[in-house]
């Protein structure tokens, strides 16, 4: 959840109040929450961690099948928070921030 932080920082930015970036927090806490219960968990890219301790406690190791799955998840984490960066960038670049 932490790689969000640049998407809750570009909706503070946006928004220039606090209110709607802590309810986006708090949805995507409760979303997050909701799906690692779920059977979906597997395709969530934040249940990396969850998933990954779960399968290496069960099997002991990370087989060649599930590698190409959790790079991806990573990738897509990885993805969001240099996007949500460059974004928070540029409109502090452009933006009129006293």
């Amino acid at each position: 959840m932490y790689l969000l932080t640049p998407v809750i920082a570009a909706v503070a930015l946006v928004t220039r109040n606090y209110i709607p970036p802590a309810a986006v927090a708090g949805g995507l806490t409760v979303t997050a929450l909701v799906v690692l219960n779920s059977k979906y968990n597997d395709v969530f890219p934040w249940s990396i961690p969850a998933t990954y301790v779960l399968w290496v406690k069960e099997n002991g190791f990370v087989t060649d099948s599930t590698l190409p799955v959790i790079l991806t998840m990573v990738g897509i984490e990885v993805g969001v928070y240099v996007v949500g960066s460059i974004f928070n960038l540029l409109y502090l670049r452009r933006a009129d921030v006293h």
